[in-house]
Protein backbone atom coordinates (compact mmCIF):
# COMPACT_ATOMS: atom_id res chain seq x y z
CA UNK A 1 0.00 0.00 0.00
CA UNK A 2 0.98 3.27 -0.88
CA UNK A 3 1.48 6.17 2.14
CA UNK A 4 -0.01 9.50 1.62
CA UNK A 5 3.31 10.82 3.21
CA UNK A 6 6.08 8.86 1.88
CA UNK A 7 3.65 9.83 -1.75
CA UNK A 8 4.62 13.53 0.11
CA UNK A 9 8.37 12.50 -0.18
CA UNK A 10 8.36 11.87 -3.50
CA UNK A 11 6.24 14.91 -4.75
CA UNK A 12 8.95 17.19 -2.99
CA UNK A 13 11.60 15.12 -4.84
CA UNK A 14 9.53 15.56 -8.11
CA UNK A 15 9.49 19.44 -7.54
CA UNK A 16 13.12 19.96 -6.79
CA UNK A 17 13.90 18.51 -9.38
CA UNK A 18 10.98 20.91 -11.63
CA UNK A 19 13.01 23.66 -9.83
CA UNK A 20 16.38 22.88 -11.10
CA UNK A 21 17.25 21.68 -7.71
CA UNK A 22 19.16 18.27 -8.85
CA UNK A 23 22.23 19.32 -10.82
CA UNK A 24 24.91 16.76 -12.67
CA UNK A 25 27.99 17.25 -13.08
CA UNK A 26 28.31 15.37 -15.76
CA UNK A 27 27.11 17.30 -19.31
CA UNK A 28 26.60 14.47 -21.07
CA UNK A 29 23.07 13.24 -21.56
CA UNK A 30 21.62 10.22 -19.77
CA UNK A 31 18.48 8.71 -21.41
CA UNK A 32 17.86 6.49 -18.24
CA UNK A 33 17.63 9.79 -15.87
CA UNK A 34 14.85 12.37 -16.44
CA UNK A 35 16.15 15.75 -17.53
CA UNK A 36 17.46 18.61 -15.62
CA UNK A 37 15.38 22.15 -15.35
CA UNK A 38 17.07 25.13 -15.03
CA UNK A 39 16.00 27.92 -13.33
CA UNK A 40 14.39 30.16 -15.98
CA UNK A 41 13.68 26.86 -18.44
CA UNK A 42 10.40 27.14 -19.41
CA UNK A 43 8.11 24.47 -17.91
CA UNK A 44 6.81 21.40 -20.01
CA UNK A 45 5.04 18.73 -18.40
CA UNK A 46 6.20 15.81 -20.93
CA UNK A 47 9.55 16.37 -20.63
CA UNK A 48 8.81 14.68 -17.25
CA UNK A 49 7.55 11.85 -19.44
CA UNK A 50 5.62 11.10 -16.22
CA UNK A 51 2.68 8.43 -17.23
CA UNK A 52 -0.72 9.65 -16.50
CA UNK A 53 -0.81 7.22 -13.00
CA UNK A 54 2.29 9.18 -12.02
CA UNK A 55 0.06 12.73 -12.67
CA UNK A 56 -3.11 11.34 -10.55
CA UNK A 57 -0.70 9.81 -7.87
CA UNK A 58 0.90 13.87 -7.80
CA UNK A 59 -2.41 15.53 -7.76
CA UNK A 60 -3.58 12.80 -5.42
CA UNK A 61 -0.67 14.00 -2.85
CA UNK A 62 -0.66 17.33 -3.36
CA UNK A 63 -4.45 17.45 -2.62
CA UNK A 64 -4.08 15.69 0.84
CA UNK A 65 -1.65 17.64 1.28
CA UNK A 66 -3.78 20.24 0.93
CA UNK A 67 -6.34 19.48 3.04
CA UNK A 68 -3.58 18.38 5.93
CA UNK A 69 -2.92 21.95 5.98
CA UNK A 70 -6.58 23.75 5.97
CA UNK A 71 -7.42 20.69 8.54
CA UNK A 72 -4.03 21.78 10.61
CA UNK A 73 -5.87 25.40 10.48
CA UNK A 74 -9.21 24.04 12.34
CA UNK A 75 -10.87 24.16 8.75
CA UNK A 76 -12.08 20.75 8.27
CA UNK A 77 -15.23 21.98 6.16
CA UNK A 78 -11.96 23.41 3.75
CA UNK A 79 -10.15 20.39 3.77
CA UNK A 80 -13.20 17.97 2.80
CA UNK A 81 -13.03 19.07 -0.92
CA UNK A 82 -9.19 18.45 -0.86
CA UNK A 83 -9.31 14.83 0.64
CA UNK A 84 -12.12 13.83 -1.68
CA UNK A 85 -10.21 15.23 -4.53
CA UNK A 86 -7.05 13.25 -3.56
CA UNK A 87 -9.30 9.85 -3.18
CA UNK A 88 -10.70 10.62 -6.82
CA UNK A 89 -7.23 10.93 -7.85
CA UNK A 90 -5.95 7.85 -6.15
CA UNK A 91 -8.76 5.62 -5.39
CA UNK A 92 -6.66 1.98 -4.77
CA UNK A 93 -5.33 3.89 -1.57
CA UNK A 94 -6.56 2.13 0.82
CA UNK A 95 -4.79 3.97 3.93
CA UNK A 96 -5.92 7.25 2.23
CA UNK A 97 -8.92 6.39 1.99
CA UNK A 98 -9.21 5.23 5.84
CA UNK A 99 -7.41 8.16 6.90
CA UNK A 100 -9.66 10.32 5.89
CA UNK A 101 -12.94 8.79 6.38
CA UNK A 102 -11.58 7.77 10.64
CA UNK A 103 -11.18 11.92 10.29
CA UNK A 104 -14.77 12.36 9.04
CA UNK A 105 -15.78 9.75 11.67
CA UNK A 106 -13.82 11.62 14.46
CA UNK A 107 -15.74 14.89 13.76
CA UNK A 108 -19.14 12.39 13.40
CA UNK A 109 -19.21 13.52 10.22
CA UNK A 110 -20.81 10.46 9.31
CA UNK A 111 -23.19 11.05 6.35
CA UNK A 112 -19.87 12.74 4.73
CA UNK A 113 -17.79 9.63 5.41
CA UNK A 114 -20.46 6.94 4.25
CA UNK A 115 -20.59 8.59 1.00
CA UNK A 116 -16.68 8.70 0.84
CA UNK A 117 -16.09 4.97 0.76
CA UNK A 118 -19.41 4.23 -1.16
CA UNK A 119 -17.62 6.34 -3.93
CA UNK A 120 -14.66 3.78 -3.98
CA UNK A 121 -15.74 0.46 -2.09
CA UNK A 122 -17.80 -0.97 -5.46
CA UNK A 123 -14.57 -0.84 -7.42
CA UNK A 124 -13.75 -4.50 -8.09
CA UNK A 125 -10.42 -4.00 -6.50
CA UNK A 126 -11.49 -2.35 -3.44
CA UNK A 127 -10.76 -4.49 -0.08
CA UNK A 128 -12.84 -6.21 2.51
CA UNK A 129 -11.36 -3.42 5.03
CA UNK A 130 -13.35 -0.74 3.26
CA UNK A 131 -16.46 -2.66 3.32
CA UNK A 132 -16.11 -3.55 7.26
CA UNK A 133 -15.79 0.45 7.89
CA UNK A 134 -19.28 1.28 5.66
CA UNK A 135 -20.49 -1.10 7.90
CA UNK A 136 -19.68 0.37 10.93
CA UNK A 137 -20.97 3.80 9.77
CA UNK A 138 -24.15 2.02 9.16
CA UNK A 139 -24.25 0.95 12.64
CA UNK A 140 -23.61 4.33 13.73
CA UNK A 141 -26.05 6.05 12.14
CA UNK A 142 -28.54 3.52 13.29
CA UNK A 143 -29.32 1.15 10.13
CA UNK A 144 -28.43 -2.33 11.16
CA UNK A 145 -29.59 -3.82 7.69
CA UNK A 146 -27.14 -1.94 6.07
CA UNK A 147 -24.55 -3.19 8.30
CA UNK A 148 -25.05 -6.68 8.02
CA UNK A 149 -24.78 -6.34 4.07
CA UNK A 150 -21.69 -3.91 4.21
CA UNK A 151 -19.71 -6.63 6.46
CA UNK A 152 -21.29 -9.51 4.68
CA UNK A 153 -19.22 -8.11 1.67
CA UNK A 154 -16.62 -7.09 3.44
CA UNK A 155 -15.79 -10.58 4.21
CA UNK A 156 -16.72 -11.70 0.78
CA UNK A 157 -13.79 -10.36 -0.25
CA UNK A 158 -11.50 -10.77 2.82
CA UNK A 159 -12.77 -14.16 4.14
CA UNK A 160 -9.22 -14.34 5.78
CA UNK A 161 -9.28 -10.56 7.76
CA UNK A 162 -11.01 -10.86 10.91
CA UNK A 163 -12.86 -7.32 10.83
CA UNK A 164 -15.34 -8.34 8.54
CA UNK A 165 -16.95 -10.87 11.06
CA UNK A 166 -15.84 -9.10 13.94
CA UNK A 167 -18.33 -5.85 12.64
CA UNK A 168 -21.07 -8.63 11.72
CA UNK A 169 -21.10 -9.72 15.43
CA UNK A 170 -21.18 -6.76 16.64
CA UNK A 171 -24.44 -5.55 14.63
CA UNK A 172 -26.28 -8.77 15.50
CA UNK A 173 -25.32 -8.65 19.44
CA UNK A 174 -26.80 -5.11 19.46
CA UNK A 175 -29.68 -6.24 18.36
CA UNK A 176 -29.84 -9.14 20.70
CA UNK A 177 -29.46 -11.77 18.35
CA UNK A 178 -26.16 -13.89 20.14
CA UNK A 179 -26.68 -17.06 17.71
CA UNK A 180 -26.53 -15.17 14.92
CA UNK A 181 -22.96 -13.88 16.29
CA UNK A 182 -22.23 -17.18 17.31
CA UNK A 183 -22.73 -18.69 13.71
CA UNK A 184 -20.89 -15.86 12.45
CA UNK A 185 -17.52 -17.31 14.43
CA UNK A 186 -18.23 -20.13 13.67
CA UNK A 187 -18.10 -19.91 10.08
CA UNK A 188 -14.86 -17.92 10.42
CA UNK A 189 -13.39 -21.02 12.41
CA UNK A 190 -14.12 -23.12 9.52
CA UNK A 191 -11.54 -21.28 7.25
CA UNK A 192 -9.12 -23.33 5.66
CA UNK A 193 -5.77 -21.45 6.45
CA UNK A 194 -6.25 -19.61 9.07
CA UNK A 195 -3.13 -17.73 10.68
CA UNK A 196 -2.96 -17.70 14.22
CA UNK A 197 -3.43 -13.66 14.08
CA UNK A 198 -7.29 -14.78 12.48
CA UNK A 199 -7.56 -17.84 15.04
CA UNK A 200 -6.93 -15.55 17.85
CA UNK A 201 -8.95 -13.03 17.21
CA UNK A 202 -11.97 -16.00 16.77
CA UNK A 203 -11.23 -17.65 20.16
CA UNK A 204 -11.03 -14.53 22.16
CA UNK A 205 -14.49 -13.39 20.28
CA UNK A 206 -15.94 -16.65 21.21
CA UNK A 207 -14.88 -16.52 24.95
CA UNK A 208 -16.36 -12.93 25.38
CA UNK A 209 -19.30 -14.26 23.61
CA UNK A 210 -19.58 -16.81 26.40
CA UNK A 211 -19.36 -15.13 29.07
CA UNK A 212 -21.92 -12.13 28.22
CA UNK A 213 -24.62 -14.80 26.94
CA UNK A 214 -23.67 -18.48 27.87
CA UNK A 215 -27.36 -19.14 29.11
CA UNK A 216 -28.36 -18.57 25.45
CA UNK A 217 -25.71 -19.89 23.21
CA UNK A 218 -24.44 -22.77 25.69
CA UNK A 219 -21.36 -23.37 26.83
CA UNK A 220 -18.66 -22.66 24.24
CA UNK A 221 -15.37 -23.83 25.67
CA UNK A 222 -14.73 -26.91 24.15
CA UNK A 223 -15.44 -25.13 20.79
CA UNK A 224 -12.84 -22.29 22.76
CA UNK A 225 -10.18 -24.65 23.38
CA UNK A 226 -10.10 -26.51 19.69
CA UNK A 227 -9.37 -23.20 18.58
CA UNK A 228 -6.51 -22.94 20.87
CA UNK A 229 -4.97 -26.56 19.71
CA UNK A 230 -5.14 -24.65 16.34
CA UNK A 231 -3.10 -22.19 16.72
CA UNK A 232 -1.00 -23.60 19.25
CA UNK A 233 -0.10 -26.34 16.27
CA UNK A 234 0.61 -23.34 14.29
CA UNK A 235 3.82 -22.38 16.44
CA UNK A 236 3.14 -18.93 16.65
CA UNK A 237 6.70 -17.01 16.53
CA UNK A 238 5.00 -13.77 17.57
CA UNK A 239 5.81 -12.81 21.13
CA UNK A 240 2.24 -11.27 22.04
CA UNK A 241 0.38 -13.78 20.00
CA UNK A 242 1.87 -16.33 22.23
CA UNK A 243 1.07 -14.22 25.51
CA UNK A 244 -2.26 -14.04 24.39
CA UNK A 245 -2.89 -17.84 23.84
CA UNK A 246 -1.03 -18.21 27.42
CA UNK A 247 -4.07 -15.87 29.16
CA UNK A 248 -6.80 -17.61 26.30
CA UNK A 249 -5.60 -21.23 28.00
CA UNK A 250 -5.32 -20.08 31.55
CA UNK A 251 -9.11 -17.66 31.23
CA UNK A 252 -10.30 -21.44 29.84
CA UNK A 253 -9.04 -23.18 33.06
CA UNK A 254 -6.40 -24.79 31.22
CA UNK A 255 -3.68 -23.93 33.71
CA UNK A 256 -0.82 -26.55 32.51
CA UNK A 257 -1.14 -25.57 28.92
CA UNK A 258 -0.70 -21.90 30.18
CA UNK A 259 2.29 -22.60 32.40
CA UNK A 260 3.96 -23.85 29.69
CA UNK A 261 3.57 -21.45 27.15
CA UNK A 262 4.12 -18.55 29.68
CA UNK A 263 7.59 -20.85 30.82
CA UNK A 264 8.57 -20.87 27.18
CA UNK A 265 8.34 -17.06 27.59
CA UNK A 266 10.35 -16.90 30.10
CA UNK A 267 13.45 -18.38 28.80
CA UNK A 268 13.41 -16.09 26.15
CA UNK A 269 12.60 -13.04 27.09
CA UNK A 270 12.26 -13.33 30.95
CA UNK A 271 12.01 -9.27 31.23
CA UNK A 272 8.48 -9.52 29.28
CA UNK A 273 6.27 -7.13 31.41
CA UNK A 274 3.42 -8.84 33.21
CA UNK A 275 4.90 -12.61 32.55
CA UNK A 276 5.92 -13.03 36.13
CA UNK A 277 2.22 -11.93 37.44
CA UNK A 278 0.67 -14.50 35.30
CA UNK A 279 3.31 -17.18 36.39
CA UNK A 280 2.61 -16.19 39.80
CA UNK A 281 -1.04 -15.96 39.21
CA UNK A 282 -0.97 -19.50 38.21
CA UNK A 283 0.97 -20.81 41.08
CA UNK A 284 -1.16 -19.33 43.75
CA UNK A 285 -4.35 -20.74 41.98
CA UNK A 286 -2.41 -23.91 42.21
CA UNK A 287 -1.02 -23.54 46.26
CA UNK A 288 2.08 -23.52 44.77
CA UNK A 289 3.67 -20.71 47.07
CA UNK A 290 7.09 -21.78 46.46
CA UNK A 291 6.89 -21.69 42.82
CA UNK A 292 5.06 -18.07 43.06
CA UNK A 293 7.94 -16.71 45.64
CA UNK A 294 10.44 -17.70 42.95
CA UNK A 295 8.33 -15.70 40.04
CA UNK A 296 8.17 -12.77 42.80
CA UNK A 297 11.49 -12.80 43.79
CA UNK A 298 12.81 -12.77 40.38
CA UNK A 299 10.13 -9.91 39.92
CA UNK A 300 11.85 -8.11 42.42
CA UNK A 301 15.34 -8.19 41.30
CA UNK A 302 14.19 -6.95 37.59
CA UNK A 303 12.16 -4.34 38.89
CA UNK A 304 12.77 -3.22 42.57
CA UNK A 305 10.68 0.32 42.43
CA UNK A 306 7.92 -1.93 42.35
CA UNK A 307 5.66 -2.29 45.11
CA UNK A 308 3.86 -5.86 43.36
CA UNK A 309 6.00 -8.49 44.65
CA UNK A 310 6.46 -7.40 48.14
CA UNK A 311 2.58 -7.14 48.08
CA UNK A 312 2.34 -10.27 47.02
CA UNK A 313 4.70 -11.94 49.36
CA UNK A 314 3.08 -10.49 52.08
CA UNK A 315 -0.70 -11.91 51.17
CA UNK A 316 1.68 -15.26 50.72
CA UNK A 317 3.07 -15.14 54.11
CA UNK A 318 -0.01 -13.51 55.53
CA UNK A 319 -2.14 -17.13 54.38
CA UNK A 320 0.66 -18.98 55.64
CA UNK A 321 0.14 -17.37 59.04
CA UNK A 322 3.84 -15.76 59.12
CA UNK A 323 1.97 -12.63 60.15
CA UNK A 324 5.52 -11.07 60.91
CA UNK A 325 6.85 -11.74 57.50
CA UNK A 326 3.75 -10.34 56.02
CA UNK A 327 4.26 -7.20 58.06
CA UNK A 328 7.74 -6.58 56.72
CA UNK A 329 6.69 -7.31 53.28
CA UNK A 330 3.58 -4.88 53.42
CA UNK A 331 5.71 -2.42 54.96
CA UNK A 332 8.15 -2.68 52.24
CA UNK A 333 5.05 -2.15 49.32
CA UNK A 334 4.57 0.95 51.34
CA UNK A 335 7.61 2.29 51.55
CA UNK A 336 7.85 1.97 47.02
CA UNK A 337 4.04 2.95 46.66
CA UNK A 338 2.45 5.07 49.45
CA UNK A 339 -0.04 6.01 47.04
CA UNK A 340 -2.31 2.35 46.70
CA UNK A 341 -4.42 2.30 49.73
CA UNK A 342 -4.39 -1.50 49.75
CA UNK A 343 -0.41 -1.36 51.03
CA UNK A 344 -1.62 0.79 53.99
CA UNK A 345 -5.00 -2.09 54.93
CA UNK A 346 -2.91 -4.64 54.78
CA UNK A 347 -0.40 -4.08 56.71
CA UNK A 348 -2.68 -3.17 59.64
CA UNK A 349 -4.08 -6.72 58.72
CA UNK A 350 -0.94 -8.02 59.66
CA UNK A 351 0.22 -6.20 62.64
CA UNK A 352 -4.02 -7.08 63.87
CA UNK A 353 -3.03 -10.93 63.55
CA UNK A 354 0.23 -10.47 65.86
CA UNK A 355 -2.47 -8.85 68.34
CA UNK A 356 -0.10 -5.11 67.42
CA UNK A 357 -3.22 -2.86 68.25
CA UNK A 358 -2.34 0.14 68.72
CA UNK A 359 0.66 0.77 65.90
CA UNK A 360 -1.98 -1.42 63.51
CA UNK A 361 -4.05 2.06 64.57
CA UNK A 362 -1.25 3.89 63.50
CA UNK A 363 -1.01 2.68 60.42
CA UNK A 364 -4.92 3.27 59.87
CA UNK A 365 -4.80 6.44 60.74
CA UNK A 366 -2.53 7.93 58.37
CA UNK A 367 -4.36 6.03 56.08
CA UNK A 368 -7.45 7.49 56.95
CA UNK A 369 -5.73 11.41 56.14
CA UNK A 370 -4.50 10.01 52.63
CA UNK A 371 -7.62 8.27 52.36
CA UNK A 372 -10.56 9.69 54.07
CA UNK A 373 -13.57 7.88 52.75
CA UNK A 374 -12.15 3.95 52.37
CA UNK A 375 -14.60 1.32 53.41
CA UNK A 376 -11.47 -1.21 54.52
CA UNK A 377 -9.66 1.76 56.63
CA UNK A 378 -13.03 2.37 58.97
CA UNK A 379 -13.74 -1.41 58.82
CA UNK A 380 -10.66 -2.48 60.64
CA UNK A 381 -10.00 0.66 62.64
CA UNK A 382 -13.20 -0.51 63.97
CA UNK A 383 -12.11 -4.05 64.39
CA UNK A 384 -8.66 -3.03 66.30
CA UNK A 385 -10.88 -0.47 68.29
CA UNK A 386 -13.27 -3.63 69.28
CA UNK A 387 -9.62 -5.40 70.48
CA UNK A 388 -9.35 -2.20 72.79
CA UNK A 389 -12.66 -2.71 74.17
CA UNK A 390 -13.19 1.01 72.96
CA UNK A 391 -16.82 -0.57 71.73
CA UNK A 392 -18.75 3.09 71.32
CA UNK A 393 -15.43 3.80 69.22
CA UNK A 394 -15.68 0.90 67.14
CA UNK A 395 -19.29 1.59 66.71
CA UNK A 396 -18.73 4.82 65.15
CA UNK A 397 -15.97 3.66 62.32
CA UNK A 398 -18.61 0.71 61.58
CA UNK A 399 -21.47 3.53 60.84
CA UNK A 400 -19.22 5.37 58.76
CA UNK A 401 -17.96 2.16 56.79
CA UNK A 402 -21.43 1.24 56.35
CA UNK A 403 -22.30 4.83 54.65
CA UNK A 404 -19.51 4.38 52.22
CA UNK A 405 -20.17 1.12 51.41
CA UNK A 406 -24.11 1.49 50.52
CA UNK A 407 -23.21 4.91 48.23
CA UNK A 408 -20.30 2.88 46.51
CA UNK A 409 -19.69 -0.83 47.44
CA UNK A 410 -22.97 -2.39 48.57
CA UNK A 411 -21.04 -5.36 48.06
CA UNK A 412 -19.51 -5.11 51.05
CA UNK A 413 -22.31 -5.21 53.13
CA UNK A 414 -22.11 -8.73 53.35
CA UNK A 415 -23.46 -10.83 56.55
CA UNK A 416 -19.87 -10.62 58.02
CA UNK A 417 -20.18 -6.90 58.02
CA UNK A 418 -23.45 -7.33 59.98
CA UNK A 419 -22.16 -9.66 62.45
CA UNK A 420 -19.22 -7.51 63.09
CA UNK A 421 -21.45 -4.59 63.78
CA UNK A 422 -24.27 -6.61 65.57
CA UNK A 423 -21.13 -7.42 68.16
CA UNK A 424 -19.65 -3.77 68.45
CA UNK A 425 -23.13 -2.27 69.08
CA UNK A 426 -24.00 -5.19 71.71
CA UNK A 427 -21.32 -4.37 73.72
CA UNK A 428 -22.07 -0.58 73.40
CA UNK A 429 -25.61 -1.64 75.49
CA UNK A 430 -27.31 -0.62 72.15
CA UNK A 431 -29.22 -3.79 71.89
CA UNK A 432 -31.89 -2.48 69.35
CA UNK A 433 -29.58 -1.73 66.76
CA UNK A 434 -27.63 -4.69 67.66
CA UNK A 435 -30.86 -7.32 66.71
CA UNK A 436 -31.16 -4.98 63.47
CA UNK A 437 -27.57 -6.01 62.53
CA UNK A 438 -27.49 -9.69 63.54
CA UNK A 439 -30.69 -10.22 61.89
CA UNK A 440 -29.46 -8.46 58.59
CA UNK A 441 -26.77 -11.18 59.09
CA UNK A 442 -28.84 -13.81 59.64
CA UNK A 443 -31.64 -12.38 56.26
CA UNK A 444 -27.91 -12.56 53.95
CA UNK A 445 -26.93 -16.03 55.43
CA UNK A 446 -29.83 -17.68 57.09
CA UNK A 447 -28.06 -20.64 58.16
CA UNK A 448 -24.93 -18.36 59.48
CA UNK A 449 -24.86 -19.91 63.24
CA UNK A 450 -22.64 -18.27 65.11
CA UNK A 451 -25.10 -14.88 64.48
CA UNK A 452 -28.22 -17.30 65.20
CA UNK A 453 -26.41 -17.99 68.57
CA UNK A 454 -25.40 -14.68 69.46
CA UNK A 455 -29.11 -12.79 68.63
CA UNK A 456 -30.67 -15.56 70.42
CA UNK A 457 -28.17 -15.29 73.34
CA UNK A 458 -28.42 -11.77 73.72
CA UNK A 459 -32.25 -12.06 74.09
CA UNK A 460 -31.93 -14.54 76.21
CA UNK A 461 -29.93 -12.55 78.75
CA UNK A 462 -31.99 -9.88 78.68
CA UNK A 463 -35.53 -11.88 79.23
CA UNK A 464 -36.85 -10.42 75.95
CA UNK A 465 -38.11 -12.01 73.16
CA UNK A 466 -38.00 -15.82 74.46
CA UNK A 467 -40.08 -17.65 71.85
CA UNK A 468 -37.36 -16.04 69.18
CA UNK A 469 -34.25 -16.61 70.95
CA UNK A 470 -35.47 -20.16 71.41
CA UNK A 471 -36.01 -20.31 68.09
CA UNK A 472 -32.69 -19.09 66.78
CA UNK A 473 -30.78 -21.09 69.39
CA UNK A 474 -32.20 -24.59 68.68
CA UNK A 475 -31.43 -24.01 64.54
CA UNK A 476 -27.52 -23.39 66.14
CA UNK A 477 -27.49 -26.43 67.65
CA UNK A 478 -29.31 -27.92 64.85
CA UNK A 479 -26.19 -26.74 62.78
CA UNK A 480 -23.23 -27.72 65.21
CA UNK A 481 -24.79 -30.25 67.54
CA UNK A 482 -21.39 -30.02 69.78
CA UNK A 483 -20.25 -26.72 70.01
CA UNK A 484 -20.74 -26.10 73.53
CA UNK A 485 -21.44 -22.37 73.31
CA UNK A 486 -24.26 -22.91 71.68
CA UNK A 487 -25.36 -25.91 74.11
CA UNK A 488 -25.15 -23.06 76.99
CA UNK A 489 -27.49 -20.39 75.24
CA UNK A 490 -30.13 -23.52 74.63
CA UNK A 491 -29.54 -24.18 78.58
CA UNK A 492 -29.95 -20.51 79.40
CA UNK A 493 -33.01 -19.56 77.30
CA UNK A 494 -34.95 -22.82 78.68
CA UNK A 495 -34.11 -21.32 82.45
CA UNK A 496 -35.13 -18.21 81.44
CA UNK A 497 -38.59 -19.85 80.06
CA UNK A 498 -38.90 -21.41 83.45
CA UNK A 499 -37.63 -24.80 82.24
CA UNK A 500 -34.81 -25.97 84.32
CA UNK A 501 -35.22 -29.39 83.88
CA UNK A 502 -34.34 -29.14 80.53
CA UNK A 503 -31.82 -26.58 80.62
CA UNK A 504 -29.77 -29.00 83.03
CA UNK A 505 -29.14 -31.24 80.24
CA UNK A 506 -27.69 -28.96 77.98
CA UNK A 507 -26.14 -27.33 80.25
CA UNK A 508 -23.64 -30.38 81.67
CA UNK A 509 -23.14 -31.90 78.11
CA UNK A 510 -22.10 -27.81 77.14
CA UNK A 511 -19.54 -28.21 80.20
CA UNK A 512 -18.47 -32.11 78.57
CA UNK A 513 -17.81 -30.36 75.02
CA UNK A 514 -15.79 -27.46 76.09
CA UNK A 515 -12.16 -28.12 76.12
CA UNK A 516 -11.33 -24.80 78.15
CA UNK A 517 -13.19 -24.53 82.18
CA UNK A 518 -15.33 -21.47 81.46
CA UNK A 519 -16.40 -19.54 84.53
CA UNK A 520 -19.84 -18.60 82.57
CA UNK A 521 -20.84 -22.00 82.08
CA UNK A 522 -20.67 -23.11 85.26
CA UNK A 523 -22.19 -19.69 86.79
CA UNK A 524 -25.52 -20.74 84.40
CA UNK A 525 -25.17 -24.31 85.88
CA UNK A 526 -25.33 -23.36 89.34
CA UNK A 527 -28.20 -20.88 88.58
CA UNK A 528 -30.07 -23.75 86.90
CA UNK A 529 -29.44 -26.08 90.07
CA UNK A 530 -30.04 -23.34 92.59
CA UNK A 531 -33.83 -23.31 90.14
CA UNK A 532 -33.85 -27.02 90.98
CA UNK A 533 -33.59 -26.63 94.72
CA UNK A 534 -30.01 -28.64 94.51
CA UNK A 535 -28.01 -25.70 96.32
CA UNK A 536 -25.21 -27.45 97.75
CA UNK A 537 -24.59 -28.53 93.89
CA UNK A 538 -25.20 -24.90 92.79
CA UNK A 539 -22.62 -23.48 95.82
CA UNK A 540 -20.06 -26.21 94.33
CA UNK A 541 -20.65 -24.59 90.48
CA UNK A 542 -20.44 -21.31 91.21
CA UNK A 543 -16.94 -22.03 93.41
CA UNK A 544 -15.72 -23.27 90.37
CA UNK A 545 -16.77 -20.26 88.38
CA UNK A 546 -15.11 -18.00 90.83
CA UNK A 547 -11.74 -19.91 90.44
CA UNK A 548 -11.82 -20.03 87.42
CA UNK A 549 -12.60 -15.76 87.10
CA UNK A 550 -12.94 -14.31 90.34
CA UNK A 551 -16.16 -11.79 90.20
CA UNK A 552 -18.24 -9.98 92.54
CA UNK A 553 -21.35 -11.03 91.81
CA UNK A 554 -20.28 -14.60 91.91
CA UNK A 555 -18.85 -13.92 95.62
CA UNK A 556 -21.96 -12.64 96.30
CA UNK A 557 -24.26 -15.78 95.26
CA UNK A 558 -21.66 -17.76 97.57
CA UNK A 559 -22.82 -15.94 100.36
CA UNK A 560 -26.53 -17.33 99.35
CA UNK A 561 -27.84 -19.61 102.23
Amino acid sequence: MRRPLALLAGLSAVLLIAAGGCRSGDSRADPTRPKVYRAGQRWDARLLELTPDDERQIEANARFAAGMIEELNDSIESALPHYQAAIHNDPDNEELILDVARKLIQRRRLEDARLLLESVANRPSAPGTLWAWLGTIHSLQGNPKAAIAAHQEAIRRDPDQFRGYQGLCQVYLEGSQPVLALETLQTAARRPNPDAAFLLQVAESMATLQRAHEPVVGDLRPAVIDLLHRIENLKPENTLERLRLGDLYQAQGQGPKALAIYRGLLETQPDLPGLRERLTDIYLRADDSEKAIEQLQGLAASNPTSSFPPFCLGLIALEAKRFDQAAQHFNHALDLDADDVQNHVHLAIALLSQEKVEPALEVLGRARAKFPHHFEIEFYTASALMELKRYDQAVRHLMNAEIIAGATLPGRLNYLFYFQAGIANERSKLYDEAARYFEKAIQLKPDFAEALNYLGYMWAERGEHLDRALQHIRKAVELEPNNGAFLDSLAWVLYQKGKPDEALLHQQRAIELTKEPDATLYDHLGDILHKLNRFDDARDAWRRAFEIEPKPELEEKLRKP
